[in-house]
């Protein structure tokens, strides 16, 4: 199995169907001169074609920014998947009537040649900021409807005059604002992600969209924010890429979460489009937090309510250091794993494949530290005894996730849930394990678990949908099969918990936002440059991050931080003990991590190497905040939009460009000097070599293959980056947190930042102002309104503005 594939495979279950979305777009009913419908208010004007119902103006008349400039020749308003796999979007007849009842709504009717009528409603209410749709497709024959793409918003051009200044922001990878869309994405490409957000599934955390949000808009002037509110899980694909040579599209998918014969697909919820007055992010992300944060995935609460019943675990949200993953516990670490608790000063959560080393998971145990297994109970290893006795409940269409021989299994079905259950019990106990999961085959025992980890979840590779005709469900994807997903989730926290006598956190990769109220802590990797995720997309093929076409940002941290599990930081693609060439780099991903709300995994400290002791104290300051000064902000406050800063900004070498360190270390080819990079252990090389020959897929054969994946370099050898990481929070509604970290290795200032109580929502009063570290509190007066503050800062420190009411 040549991981290669795998990589390719991992994302890609149902990519092929899917894409035939964005394929066939072009083919419809042609432009020509024609008769619209308007609807007006003073906000929007929207205009509707009234031959054949599709959007061909959208115009935010406060800002005069069109979103619609430049119509292809041929356009779909409209397009049913049916089974299998035939994409439609032919119609026999097609009305534009006014809604009697609410003349503010037009009623869009297409009667097409499969007995099934597609109804849009397009409301626009003289007081509203926002358009809504909404889309029916009404079933009287036997086809069977898999999905139905309504709006399509074709012949999107650029909102500023030379277009240098718009923005997309979309909430795959966590939260991604693409520059200038219209000119950096492609047409022509058999790589999705070249076009843009192509082909993007919600709720898929990673390579899908873990928002229901994007948000185009023009920088320090304004735009449109387009949403999907729907708090039942749908699974849908919100996609916004080029079009053809001239236009961008973005088309809203919905998928049938009951897709059998005859039935009817009634979407009973809108996609927004909103004007944007603002041209930040930010202001989308404000809208969209109003909105999701009343769904049922909050419902669960806070995170500070749920400390407050009980229904949380302290110790991982307020007092975990960093965390280790797939350290080598079957061999020999003991005084590694000392030695790196020791330099964070602050225990460490282990997510790990095996605990064999009864020596090295003492001294875990010893010293405070927290243990959880990295597995993957939704998949099942054909061949095994456990497969053989649940093959049945595997998902339809198969699909893979790294090796073809794992497969997925469908979380709605019973028995496998037994299984599923069963393992997180056993595993946190240590007694022997009644079930063979995939990677933890060599550990006979349980590990006394602290924690469940899930590696390959529901937010990133096992897919919210099943078609298979026989298991108790009905075919189809997302609603039901998303929420039978959320339910095992937690079902195996609660049987786990009950089985430990103690609150038992679980996590996974990535994060989407039905899974917000079920998972403890997620794994995201979106602080850095996505090194990782099997070298990300956007290393692997394209260089948008490296080269500042693209920009990463705490998108989803901002919506959910308050009710969200910790997210888990991987930002090293090499050693960062061993190698000090990306220390620059590494220092601002670290800081991101932290001042995101999150922690980072780390690597082990090897034995034969002494960090300095300012590397030392810069991670200790930041352990020291997250755990002790600025806690309140980072583990439990609400995050507010950072302060405007003005100071210098620095450049970050990112080793990505020919002849970087990144690329000397991973992509030359030295499959040696590679795995030295990533600390793997001459046995593990052995055994690489080994399990290559016989055909099968291990962990190590898995790293080998990774490390042999190439990538194109990027243009530019450095990001420039502010030279302050900052974040905001507020805590309750009479504390405001300004967290700050200098990433130059000298002092550096003036960095000015103007405070502003009020700005933040907190009530009017006067304030005290004081500047913490981990060695001090410093003092700086109070405030009564808004005030300038010049600061020098440490290098390579974490520090906290607080700015509390005073008694």
């Amino acid at each position: 199995m040549n991981v290669l594939r795998a990589v390719r495979g991992r994302y890609r279950l149902g990519l092929d169907c899917w894409m035939i979305w964005t394929i066939a777009c072009c083919y419809g009913s042609s432009l020509a001169a024609e008769s619209t419908c308007r609807l007006e208010n003073d906000y929007l004007l929207v205009e509707i074609a009234e031959s054949d119902g599709a959007v061909v103006r959208l115009f935010h008349k406060q800002q005069q920014l069109e979103l619609i400039s430049q119509l292809p020749e041929q356009r779909t308003p409209w397009a049913m998947l049916l089974s299998p796999l035939r994409l439609v979007s032919d119609f026999e007849s097609f009305a534009l009537t006014r809604d009697a009842q609410q003349p503010e709504t037009v009623v869009l009717t297409w009667q097409t040649p499969y007995d099934i009528t597609v109804v849009g409603r397009v409301t626009l209410a003289a007081d509203a900021d926002q358009v809504e749709f909404t889309c029916a497709a009404s079933n009287t024959g036997d086809e069977t409807i898999l999905g139905v793409r309504y709006p399509a918003l074709q012949g999107i051009g650029s909102l500023s005059d030379d277009g240098l200044q718009d923005r997309l922001l979309h909430s795959t990878a966590m939260g991604l604002v693409y520059r200038n869309p219209l000119e950096l994405f492609r047409t022509g490409t058999n790589i999705p992600f070249e076009r843009g957000p192509a082909v993007s599934r919600y709720p898929n955390g990673y390579h899908g969209s873990a928002l229901q949000l994007m948000s185009y808009y023009t920088k320090d002037r304004g735009g449109f924010y387009i949403a999907t509110h729907d708090g039942r899980s749908t699974d849908k694909d919100l996609n916004f890429f080029k079009h053809d040579a001239n236009s961008l599209s973005c088309e809203i998918a919905h998928w049938n979460w009951d897709a059998r014969s005859g039935k009817s697909l009634e979407l009973d919820y809108p996609v927004v489009v909103a004007a944007l007055n603002e041209g930040s992010w930010y202001a989308a992300a404000d809208r969209y937090r109003d909105w999701a944060t009343q769904q049922p995935w909050c419902a669960r609460g806070t995170r500070l309510e749920r400390l407050a019943k009980d229904d949380s675990a302290r110790w991982l949200t307020e007092q975990v250091g960093a965390v280790g993953m797939w350290w080598l516990f079957r061999q020999d670490i003991e005084t590694s794993v000392k030695r790196t608790r020791e330099a964070f000063a602050a225990p460490l959560l282990h997510l790990d494949l095996w605990w064999q080393h009864e020596a090295s998971f003492e001294e875990a145990r010893r010293g405070g530290d927290r243990f959880g297994p990295f597995y993957f109970p939704y998949l099942c290893l054909q061949g095994s005894k456990t497969f053989d006795d649940h093959k049945a409940d595997a998902v339809a269409p198969p699909g893979f996730s790294i090796s073809p021989e794992w497969r997925i299994m469908c979380a709605a079905q019973p028995q496998w849930r037994d299984v599923f259950v069963e393992s997180g019990v056993d595993l946190v106990g240590e007694g022997p394990l009644r079930h063979t999961q995939i990677w933890i085959g060599d550990n006979q025992i349980g590990c006394d678990a602290d924690c469940l980890y899930y590696d390959i979840g529901p937010c990133a590779g096992i897919p919210t949908h099943c078609y298979a005709p026989h298991h108790d469900h009905p075919p189809g994807a997302g609603r039901g099969m998303t929420d039978a997903q959320v339910r095992l989730v937690r079902d195996s926290q609660q049987a786990a918990t009950q089985a430990k006598g103690q609150y038992v956190p679980i996590g996974t990769e990535c994060i989407s936002e039905p899974f917000v109220g079920c998972m403890d802590m997620y794994y995201p990797r979106n602080a850095g440059l996505a090194t990782e995720m099997e070298l990300a997309a956007y290393t692997r093929h394209l260089t948008w991050l490296p080269d500042g076409q693209m920009e990463a940002v705490p998108l989803f941290a901002y919506v959910y931080h308050e009710y969200q599990g910790v997210p888990i930081q991987g930002v090293y693609g090499v050693d960062p003990w061993r190698f000090t060439a990306g220390q620059d780099y590494h220092t601002w991903a670290e800081a991101r991590s932290i001042a995101w709300g999150g922690l980072f995994a780390t690597h082990a400290l090897p034995d034969d190497i002494e960090p300095s002791a300012d590397r030392v104290r810069y991670l200790q300051s930041l352990t020291t905040a997250r755990t002790q000064f600025a806690k309140d902000y980072l583990c439990y406050g609400r995050m507010q939009r950072p302060p405007a800063i003005e100071s210098a900004t620095v450049q970050i070498d990112h080793g990505l460009a020919e002849g970087g360190w990144f690329r000397e270390l991973r992509f030359s080819g030295d499959l040696q000097k590679a795995a030295e990079a990533l600390q793997l252990a001459e046995q593990e090389k052995q055994e690489a070599s080994a399990d290559s020959e016989k055909g099968k897929l291990s962990p190590e054969r898995w790293v080998a293959d990774v490390l042999a994946i190439g990538a194109p370099p990027a243009t530019q050898s450095t990001l420039e980056v502010p030279s302050v990481v900052s974040s905001a929070y507020t805590f309750g509604n009479k504390q405001l947190g300004i967290f700050l970290v200098s990433i130059p290795a000298e002092p550096t200032g003036p960095v000015k930042l103007e405070i502003d109580p009020e700005h933040y929502g907190l009530p009017s009063g006067t304030y005290e102002v004081r500047l913490v570290t981990m060695d001090d509190v410093k003092p700086l007066g109070t405030l009564a309104g808004p005030r300038q503050f010049e600061l020098t800062l440490p290098p390579r420190e974490a520090v906290l503005l607080e700015i509390g009411q005073s008694d």
